[in-house]
This record gives structure tokens, C-alpha cells and sequence, in this order.
């Protein structure tokens, strides 16, 4: 007998076991089997039936089997699991759930989109969806995060290269202004982020990520004299949540292109305003 027995997939009958008409009866075996561990054994239940009326199946289960979490046995050779595909495999339905939901979330919001539409869209079932993300909420915090990642890159991006400070400063809270211009991340980041995600967790996560590079940008303007010397701190929590504020009144307007113009005009004013004073004229 081989080391592991497996199931059929067609159920082969094995009817050799009992004689014709008698009752159905179950037979158990426990073999020792050479090619597993010491401590392993395999249990073969064999079912069998021979009444014509009851039309059981009668097949060769496996129901207990002992093996190390990388191998199993068959004929005596070891064979690898394929973990590597199966977690490939699972990457790939995770990544196509969150594509979907993404594409559904920046045009529709997230309100109007239903998790049987997501399911429909990546192709999978509600089972992997739940299985992957845990819920409709977790998912669109996934979907936030990548837009997260993707507007605080595209803000590294303007900056690269700059070597003024006035000027990549400039540069970081005018693309920061201008990304409310993206439906898409408008949608995500500002209209539904703090309703679903809430703002006090947004604010932690922009703590963590993107004020703690705008600090540095802050820092770097006083250290190179450009703006009065202060609490760098301080000044950096109340011009972020004046860029904040601006970003979200141009979500709740996209089409008022006059208020756009507007609040850069007054936060570059405000920025002239923390240059230092001019020194004395000889």
C-alpha cells in the first residue's frame, strides 16, 4: 500500500471488501507508514455497501494523517507544498479586489458602491473579499492608503531636485493644493476619507507620514533664514492644517476656479508674512 492514500476524485468503487446483499459495513485499518516521521500514521477507513437500493459510494478515505507543515508523502518520495503559489495566488485576488474597489470608490463613492459590485468587478466571491479585507470599511481604508502614498510621492517628487528651500517649499504646498484638481483623490482622500475613516485617525496617520516631511521642509526654511525664527513645531501644525483646511473647501468647490486662485494667493501672502524683517539701510 502506498504511504498516503488519497481520495478519489471520481469516489472508485472498491466492492471486493464483503459479500453481495449483506449489510454495509465499515472496515478500519491503521498502518505504520515507513516514509512518514517516527511519531506519524495514517488511518484508512474503507466504506462499503452492496445493496443495489442504497447506492452509497464506496471509496478509500484518508481521515487522519500526522505531517510536517513543508511536506507530504506519497509512494515513499517527499513532495513540497505549493505554498509559494498559493500565496501568489492569494496576492493576485487581494490586489484584484483592491483595484476594483478603488476604481468603484473614486467614481461612485464609497456609500454607493456595494460589496456585490466590488465582488462582480475583481471577480471573486463575498467569501474572499471578508477573507481578504474583513470588512467594506478595512477595504476602503486600503484603497485611502495607497491614494495616501500615492499624493505624498508625487509631493516628494516637486521637491526633488530643488535646492532653495523657499522654492521646494513653494513647490510641496502648491502640488499639494493643486492634487484637489483629481476627481479620484478628491474623492477618496478628502469626501470620504474623513467620513468613513474619521478624522481624528486621519490626523494620526498625516502625523506619521506626511506632516512629519512638511516639518522638515519647515525647519529647513528657518535653519536657511528665510522665515523668522520660531517654533518650528508650532508654526508647522498651524500651516499644515491652514494647507488642510484650503484642500477641503477646493473639494467642496472644484468648479470655483476663482476660489482656487484665491487661497493660493493668501497662503503665499502668508508665507511672505514670515520672512524676516528687512535689516536696517546703512
Amino acid at each position: 500500500m502506498a504511504a498516503m492514500v488519497r481520495s478519489s476524485s471520481r469516489g472508485d468503487a472498491i466492492n471486493s471488501r464483503a459479500p453481495t446483499g449483506t449489510p454495509a459495513k465499515a472496515f478500519s485499518s491503521v498502518t505504520t507508514c515507513g516514509a512518514l516521521p517516527p511519531d506519524s500514521f495514517c488511518v484508512h477507513v474503507l466504506g462499503i455497501s452492496v445493496a443495489p437500493s442504497q447506492r452509497f459510494t464506496v471509496a478509500t478515505m484518508m481521515i487522519g494523517h500526522f505531517l510536517t507543515d513543508s511536506q507530504y508523502m506519497e509512494g515513499g518520495r517527499s513532495m513540497p507544498k505549493a505554498k509559494g503559489r498559493n500565496a501568489e495566488m492569494r496576492q493576485a485576488t487581494r490586489a484584484a479586489i483592491l483595484d476594483a474597489a478603488r476604481r468603484l470608490f473614486e467614481v461612485d463613492g464609497y456609500d454607493a458602491v456595494p460589496t456585490q459590485a466590488i465582488c462582480a468587478a475583481a471577480g471573486v466571491s463575498q467569501g474572499a473579499l471578508f477573507d481578504h479585507f474583513g470588512s467594506k470599511r478595512d477595504l476602503f481604508i486600503a484603497v485611502h492608503d495607497q491614494w495616501q502614498d500615492r499624493l505624498v510621492a508625487t509631493i516628494e517628487a516637486a521637491a526633488t531636485g530643488i535646492a532653495d528651500p523657499w522654492q521646494r517649499f513653494s513647490g510641496i504646498w502648491r502640488t499639494y493644493l493643486s492634487s484637489t484638481q483629481d476627481p479620484a483623490m478628491r474623492q477618496v482622500l478628502l469626501l470620504d476619507g474623513p467620513y468613513v475613516i474619521g478624522l481624528a485617525p486621519m490626523r494620526a496617520r498625516d502625523r506619521d507620514t506626511a506632516f512629519a516631511f512638511f516639518k522638515e521642509e519647515v525647519t529647513a526654511l528657518m535653519q536657511a533664514g528665510l522665515i523668522r525664527a520660531m517654533d518650528a513645531h508650532g508654526l508647522s501644525v498651524l500651516l499644515f492644517g491652514a494647507l488642510d483646511q484650503a484642500a477641503f473647501e477646493m473639494a467642496d468647490f472644484p468648479a470655483d476656479t476663482a476660489l482656487r486662485h484665491r487661497l493660493l494667493d493668501s497662503f503665499e501672502a502668508l508665507m511672505q508674512a514670515l520672512r524676516p524683517a528687512p535689516g536696517p539701510v546703512p
